[in-house]
Protein backbone atom coordinates (compact mmCIF):
# COMPACT_ATOMS: atom_id res chain seq x y z
CA UNK A 1 0.00 0.00 0.00
CA UNK A 2 2.80 2.01 0.58
CA UNK A 3 4.73 1.70 -1.93
CA UNK A 4 1.08 2.51 -4.47
CA UNK A 5 1.28 5.84 -2.16
CA UNK A 6 4.53 7.29 -3.06
CA UNK A 7 4.40 6.06 -7.02
CA UNK A 8 1.26 8.23 -7.18
CA UNK A 9 3.32 11.49 -5.31
CA UNK A 10 6.13 10.79 -7.83
CA UNK A 11 3.73 11.31 -10.67
CA UNK A 12 1.99 14.03 -9.16
CA UNK A 13 5.31 15.99 -8.58
CA UNK A 14 6.43 15.17 -12.01
CA UNK A 15 3.19 16.34 -13.17
CA UNK A 16 3.40 19.56 -11.74
CA UNK A 17 7.15 20.16 -12.49
CA UNK A 18 6.34 19.81 -16.31
CA UNK A 19 3.25 22.24 -16.10
CA UNK A 20 5.47 24.67 -14.22
CA UNK A 21 8.14 24.59 -17.07
CA UNK A 22 5.38 24.95 -19.48
CA UNK A 23 4.23 28.23 -18.47
CA UNK A 24 7.82 29.10 -17.48
CA UNK A 25 8.56 28.74 -20.89
CA UNK A 26 5.49 30.67 -22.45
CA UNK A 27 5.53 33.21 -20.14
CA UNK A 28 9.55 33.64 -21.95
CA UNK A 29 8.27 33.73 -25.45
CA UNK A 30 5.66 36.44 -24.55
CA UNK A 31 8.78 38.55 -23.32
CA UNK A 32 10.69 37.70 -26.52
CA UNK A 33 10.70 40.17 -29.25
CA UNK A 34 9.47 38.86 -32.36
CA UNK A 35 12.17 37.47 -34.70
CA UNK A 36 12.90 40.63 -37.42
CA UNK A 37 11.83 40.30 -41.66
CA UNK A 38 14.57 40.09 -43.67
CA UNK A 39 15.09 42.25 -46.34
CA UNK A 40 14.85 40.53 -49.68
CA UNK A 41 18.20 41.21 -51.57
CA UNK A 42 16.97 42.07 -55.16
CA UNK A 43 18.90 43.73 -58.33
CA UNK A 44 17.30 47.59 -59.23
CA UNK A 45 17.43 47.92 -63.29
CA UNK A 46 17.63 51.09 -64.71
CA UNK A 47 15.41 51.32 -68.25
CA UNK A 48 15.51 53.83 -70.99
CA UNK A 49 14.15 53.91 -74.23
CA UNK A 50 15.92 52.06 -77.09
CA UNK A 51 15.03 50.25 -80.42
CA UNK A 52 13.34 47.29 -79.32
CA UNK A 53 12.89 44.30 -81.07
CA UNK A 54 10.72 41.22 -79.62
CA UNK A 55 10.60 37.89 -81.11
CA UNK A 56 9.12 34.15 -80.62
CA UNK A 57 10.09 30.88 -81.43
CA UNK A 58 9.09 29.07 -84.76
CA UNK A 59 9.96 26.14 -86.84
CA UNK A 60 9.50 26.17 -90.83
CA UNK A 61 9.48 23.56 -93.86
CA UNK A 62 11.45 24.79 -96.72
CA UNK A 63 9.78 24.19 -99.52
CA UNK A 64 10.46 25.29 -103.34
CA UNK A 65 7.94 26.11 -105.95
CA UNK A 66 10.34 24.63 -108.78
CA UNK A 67 11.48 21.13 -108.26
CA UNK A 68 9.32 18.97 -110.08
CA UNK A 69 7.75 15.12 -109.87
CA UNK A 70 7.92 14.06 -113.26
CA UNK A 71 5.69 11.79 -114.75
CA UNK A 72 3.80 11.39 -118.39
CA UNK A 73 0.65 11.04 -119.77
CA UNK A 74 2.03 7.87 -121.76
CA UNK A 75 1.21 4.33 -121.07
CA UNK A 76 4.38 2.50 -121.89
CA UNK A 77 7.44 0.34 -120.96
CA UNK A 78 10.93 2.32 -119.55
CA UNK A 79 13.51 1.17 -122.25
CA UNK A 80 16.50 3.27 -120.66
CA UNK A 81 17.22 5.73 -117.58
CA UNK A 82 20.15 7.53 -118.84
CA UNK A 83 20.78 9.48 -114.94
CA UNK A 84 21.65 8.37 -111.58
CA UNK A 85 19.91 9.42 -108.50
CA UNK A 86 21.80 12.33 -106.86
CA UNK A 87 23.50 13.48 -110.59
CA UNK A 88 22.95 17.22 -110.95
CA UNK A 89 20.61 17.37 -114.26
CA UNK A 90 20.26 20.96 -116.14
CA UNK A 91 17.27 21.85 -117.38
CA UNK A 92 16.21 19.87 -121.29
CA UNK A 93 18.10 17.16 -120.05
CA UNK A 94 16.93 13.48 -121.52
CA UNK A 95 16.30 11.32 -118.17
CA UNK A 96 14.59 8.34 -119.24
CA UNK A 97 12.97 6.96 -122.44
CA UNK A 98 9.44 5.23 -123.25
CA UNK A 99 8.77 2.59 -125.71
CA UNK A 100 6.08 3.92 -128.00
CA UNK A 101 6.56 1.67 -130.88
CA UNK A 102 2.08 1.32 -130.62
CA UNK A 103 2.03 4.95 -131.09
CA UNK A 104 4.60 4.99 -134.16
CA UNK A 105 2.55 2.34 -136.13
CA UNK A 106 -0.81 4.72 -135.64
CA UNK A 107 1.19 7.33 -136.78
CA UNK A 108 2.02 5.18 -139.80
CA UNK A 109 -1.34 3.85 -140.31
CA UNK A 110 -2.66 7.78 -140.17
CA UNK A 111 -0.55 9.40 -142.38
CA UNK A 112 -0.96 6.62 -145.56
CA UNK A 113 -4.55 6.90 -144.84
CA UNK A 114 -4.16 10.40 -145.09
CA UNK A 115 -2.29 10.29 -148.16
CA UNK A 116 -5.03 8.65 -149.80
CA UNK A 117 -7.26 11.03 -149.19
CA UNK A 118 -5.40 13.50 -150.70
CA UNK A 119 -5.30 11.53 -154.13
CA UNK A 120 -9.11 10.88 -153.68
CA UNK A 121 -9.71 14.44 -153.18
CA UNK A 122 -7.59 15.49 -155.93
CA UNK A 123 -9.40 13.09 -158.41
CA UNK A 124 -12.74 14.40 -157.35
CA UNK A 125 -11.56 17.78 -157.64
CA UNK A 126 -10.87 17.45 -161.36
CA UNK A 127 -14.10 15.21 -162.21
CA UNK A 128 -15.83 18.10 -160.63
CA UNK A 129 -14.39 20.62 -162.65
CA UNK A 130 -15.23 18.65 -165.85
CA UNK A 131 -18.80 18.41 -164.64
CA UNK A 132 -18.78 22.14 -164.32
CA UNK A 133 -17.73 22.61 -167.90
CA UNK A 134 -20.76 20.02 -168.86
CA UNK A 135 -23.43 22.03 -166.53
CA UNK A 136 -22.92 25.17 -168.28
CA UNK A 137 -23.58 24.01 -171.79
CA UNK A 138 -26.28 21.28 -169.95
CA UNK A 139 -24.58 18.21 -170.08
CA UNK A 140 -25.07 17.83 -166.31
CA UNK A 141 -27.57 18.46 -163.65
CA UNK A 142 -27.22 20.99 -161.07
CA UNK A 143 -28.00 18.06 -158.80
CA UNK A 144 -24.88 16.19 -159.97
CA UNK A 145 -22.69 18.95 -159.18
CA UNK A 146 -24.08 19.31 -155.54
CA UNK A 147 -23.39 15.72 -155.05
CA UNK A 148 -20.08 15.90 -156.00
CA UNK A 149 -19.10 18.99 -153.98
CA UNK A 150 -20.69 17.01 -151.11
CA UNK A 151 -18.50 14.27 -151.39
CA UNK A 152 -15.65 16.61 -151.79
CA UNK A 153 -16.16 18.69 -148.35
CA UNK A 154 -16.81 15.24 -146.64
CA UNK A 155 -13.29 14.00 -147.78
CA UNK A 156 -11.99 17.50 -146.76
CA UNK A 157 -13.31 17.39 -143.49
CA UNK A 158 -11.90 13.75 -142.91
CA UNK A 159 -8.45 14.54 -143.77
CA UNK A 160 -8.74 17.05 -140.84
CA UNK A 161 -10.14 14.88 -138.62
CA UNK A 162 -7.07 12.35 -139.60
CA UNK A 163 -4.54 15.20 -139.35
CA UNK A 164 -5.88 15.95 -135.56
CA UNK A 165 -5.48 12.35 -134.94
CA UNK A 166 -2.00 12.87 -136.00
CA UNK A 167 -1.09 15.50 -134.10
CA UNK A 168 -2.03 13.91 -130.68
CA UNK A 169 -0.06 11.43 -131.55
CA UNK A 170 3.33 13.22 -132.18
CA UNK A 171 1.72 15.10 -129.12
CA UNK A 172 1.49 11.73 -126.81
CA UNK A 173 4.75 10.72 -128.28
CA UNK A 174 6.48 13.64 -127.12
CA UNK A 175 5.99 12.08 -123.70
CA UNK A 176 8.11 9.34 -124.51
CA UNK A 177 11.39 11.57 -123.89
CA UNK A 178 11.43 12.11 -120.21
CA UNK A 179 13.16 15.78 -119.91
CA UNK A 180 13.83 17.58 -117.34
CA UNK A 181 11.87 20.60 -117.26
CA UNK A 182 14.26 22.34 -114.36
CA UNK A 183 17.51 22.17 -113.26
CA UNK A 184 18.54 20.58 -109.91
CA UNK A 185 19.32 17.55 -108.35
CA UNK A 186 17.69 14.25 -109.28
CA UNK A 187 16.64 13.53 -105.87
CA UNK A 188 14.70 10.22 -106.94
CA UNK A 189 14.67 7.78 -109.49
CA UNK A 190 11.19 5.61 -108.86
CA UNK A 191 11.61 3.34 -112.06
CA UNK A 192 14.05 0.94 -113.94
CA UNK A 193 14.03 -0.54 -117.37
CA UNK A 194 11.54 -2.67 -117.94
CA UNK A 195 8.98 -1.25 -115.53
CA UNK A 196 5.41 0.28 -116.85
CA UNK A 197 5.00 3.96 -116.80
CA UNK A 198 1.11 4.90 -116.82
CA UNK A 199 -0.06 8.55 -117.19
CA UNK A 200 0.39 10.34 -114.02
CA UNK A 201 2.36 7.92 -112.27
CA UNK A 202 5.43 9.48 -110.84
CA UNK A 203 8.85 8.45 -111.88
CA UNK A 204 11.41 10.71 -110.89
CA UNK A 205 11.72 14.22 -108.37
CA UNK A 206 13.83 16.76 -109.27
CA UNK A 207 14.70 19.19 -106.33
CA UNK A 208 16.15 22.62 -107.25
CA UNK A 209 17.98 24.81 -104.95
CA UNK A 210 16.28 28.24 -106.57
CA UNK A 211 12.45 29.12 -105.49
CA UNK A 212 13.15 27.66 -102.26
CA UNK A 213 10.49 29.32 -99.55
CA UNK A 214 9.43 28.61 -96.06
CA UNK A 215 6.60 27.31 -95.10
CA UNK A 216 5.17 28.29 -91.22
CA UNK A 217 1.97 27.71 -89.21
CA UNK A 218 1.74 30.31 -86.49
CA UNK A 219 -1.63 30.80 -83.89
CA UNK A 220 -3.80 34.00 -85.35
CA UNK A 221 -2.56 35.52 -81.80
CA UNK A 222 0.84 36.29 -83.45
CA UNK A 223 1.37 39.47 -85.53
CA UNK A 224 3.52 37.85 -87.76
CA UNK A 225 4.73 40.06 -90.14
CA UNK A 226 8.79 39.00 -91.01
CA UNK A 227 11.29 36.07 -89.40
CA UNK A 228 14.76 36.62 -88.36
CA UNK A 229 16.66 34.25 -90.29
CA UNK A 230 20.66 33.57 -90.31
CA UNK A 231 21.11 37.35 -88.86
CA UNK A 232 17.94 38.16 -91.55
CA UNK A 233 14.89 39.57 -91.79
CA UNK A 234 12.75 38.32 -94.09
CA UNK A 235 8.99 39.20 -95.36
CA UNK A 236 6.32 36.80 -94.02
CA UNK A 237 2.88 36.34 -96.40
CA UNK A 238 -0.46 35.34 -94.70
CA UNK A 239 -2.02 32.44 -97.73
CA UNK A 240 -5.09 33.36 -96.23
CA UNK A 241 -6.14 30.00 -95.02
CA UNK A 242 -5.12 27.57 -92.27
CA UNK A 243 -3.54 24.10 -92.24
CA UNK A 244 -4.81 21.23 -90.71
CA UNK A 245 -4.24 22.29 -87.37
CA UNK A 246 -6.09 24.77 -87.44
CA UNK A 247 -3.21 27.14 -87.33
CA UNK A 248 -2.21 30.16 -90.12
CA UNK A 249 -0.40 29.41 -92.89
CA UNK A 250 2.55 31.33 -93.94
CA UNK A 251 5.16 31.68 -96.46
CA UNK A 252 8.77 33.80 -96.46
CA UNK A 253 10.99 33.56 -99.50
CA UNK A 254 14.76 32.22 -98.88
CA UNK A 255 17.63 33.78 -100.01
CA UNK A 256 19.68 31.57 -102.44
CA UNK A 257 22.64 31.62 -100.58
CA UNK A 258 20.89 29.99 -97.03
CA UNK A 259 22.41 26.42 -97.68
CA UNK A 260 18.99 24.75 -96.93
CA UNK A 261 17.59 21.98 -99.33
CA UNK A 262 13.41 21.08 -99.63
CA UNK A 263 12.26 19.36 -97.05
CA UNK A 264 14.10 20.37 -94.10
CA UNK A 265 13.12 21.58 -90.98
CA UNK A 266 14.73 25.17 -89.93
CA UNK A 267 14.29 27.28 -86.22
CA UNK A 268 13.26 31.31 -87.22
CA UNK A 269 12.32 33.72 -84.60
CA UNK A 270 9.22 35.19 -85.61
CA UNK A 271 9.36 39.42 -85.27
CA UNK A 272 6.40 40.06 -83.08
CA UNK A 273 7.32 43.69 -82.42
CA UNK A 274 9.53 46.25 -83.21
CA UNK A 275 9.87 50.12 -82.37
CA UNK A 276 11.55 52.73 -79.82
CA UNK A 277 10.41 51.61 -76.49
CA UNK A 278 11.50 50.49 -73.24
CA UNK A 279 12.06 46.88 -73.10
CA UNK A 280 11.29 44.87 -69.89
CA UNK A 281 13.33 41.85 -68.96
CA UNK A 282 10.81 39.13 -67.92
CA UNK A 283 12.23 38.84 -64.40
CA UNK A 284 11.08 42.16 -64.15
CA UNK A 285 7.01 40.82 -64.55
CA UNK A 286 5.02 39.51 -61.86
CA UNK A 287 1.77 38.31 -62.85
CA UNK A 288 -1.38 37.05 -60.54
CA UNK A 289 -4.90 36.27 -60.79
CA UNK A 290 -4.81 37.62 -64.59
CA UNK A 291 -3.39 41.32 -63.61
CA UNK A 292 0.74 42.16 -64.45
CA UNK A 293 2.75 44.75 -62.49
CA UNK A 294 6.33 45.93 -61.86
CA UNK A 295 8.17 47.09 -58.70
CA UNK A 296 9.89 50.61 -59.55
CA UNK A 297 12.44 51.87 -56.80
CA UNK A 298 11.03 55.53 -55.77
CA UNK A 299 13.65 58.26 -54.48
CA UNK A 300 13.61 57.24 -51.06
CA UNK A 301 14.71 53.89 -52.15
CA UNK A 302 11.24 52.09 -51.52
CA UNK A 303 9.82 49.10 -53.66
CA UNK A 304 6.33 50.45 -55.51
CA UNK A 305 3.97 48.29 -56.87
CA UNK A 306 2.23 49.49 -60.52
CA UNK A 307 0.06 47.90 -62.41
CA UNK A 308 1.44 47.33 -66.06
CA UNK A 309 -0.51 46.76 -69.61
CA UNK A 310 1.49 44.37 -71.52
CA UNK A 311 1.54 45.88 -74.92
CA UNK A 312 4.05 43.14 -76.77
CA UNK A 313 5.93 39.82 -75.25
CA UNK A 314 8.96 38.09 -76.75
CA UNK A 315 11.75 35.98 -75.48
CA UNK A 316 13.69 38.83 -74.71
CA UNK A 317 11.30 40.41 -72.51
CA UNK A 318 8.33 42.85 -73.03
CA UNK A 319 6.89 45.98 -73.65
CA UNK A 320 4.29 47.64 -71.73
CA UNK A 321 1.68 50.81 -72.85
CA UNK A 322 2.76 52.84 -69.65
CA UNK A 323 5.93 55.38 -69.74
CA UNK A 324 8.64 53.73 -67.54
CA UNK A 325 11.74 56.04 -69.34
CA UNK A 326 14.00 56.80 -66.98
CA UNK A 327 12.67 54.42 -63.62
CA UNK A 328 13.92 51.72 -61.94
CA UNK A 329 12.55 48.70 -61.22
CA UNK A 330 13.18 45.72 -59.62
CA UNK A 331 14.56 42.24 -60.89
CA UNK A 332 14.03 39.11 -58.73
CA UNK A 333 12.88 35.09 -59.13
CA UNK A 334 8.74 34.79 -59.55
CA UNK A 335 9.35 34.02 -55.27
CA UNK A 336 11.19 37.33 -54.57
CA UNK A 337 8.55 39.58 -56.37
CA UNK A 338 5.75 37.26 -54.26
CA UNK A 339 7.31 37.81 -51.06
CA UNK A 340 7.63 41.58 -51.87
CA UNK A 341 3.65 41.74 -52.97
CA UNK A 342 3.33 40.32 -49.38
CA UNK A 343 5.01 43.58 -48.18
CA UNK A 344 8.54 42.11 -47.51
CA UNK A 345 11.41 44.97 -47.79
CA UNK A 346 13.93 45.10 -49.99
CA UNK A 347 17.44 45.94 -50.38
CA UNK A 348 19.21 46.19 -53.91
CA UNK A 349 22.66 44.78 -54.27
CA UNK A 350 23.82 46.93 -57.37
CA UNK A 351 21.52 48.68 -60.36
CA UNK A 352 22.08 48.16 -63.75
CA UNK A 353 21.12 49.77 -67.31
CA UNK A 354 18.94 47.58 -69.81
Amino acid sequence: MKKRVVITLVLLLIAVAGLMLLVKRKADLAAASPAPVLPAVVEAMGLKSQPVTLTLPAMGVVASDVSAVLSTRLTGRITKVLKREGETVNKGDLIALIDNGELGAKRKGLLAKRAGIDAEIEAQRQAHLRTLELFKVGGASLEQTQQEKAAIEHLVQERASITQGVQEIEELSSYARILAPVSGKLSQVLVNPGDLATPGKPLFRIASKTGLYLNLSLPSSVPAKKIMLQGNTVPLTSKDQTGETGLVQYVAPLPPDTGMVEGEYVNVQVVVYQGEDVLLPVDALLTMDGSSSVFVLSADGKAERLNVTIKARGIEGVTVEQNLTGRKVIVAKPDILLRMAAGVPVSTSNTSNL
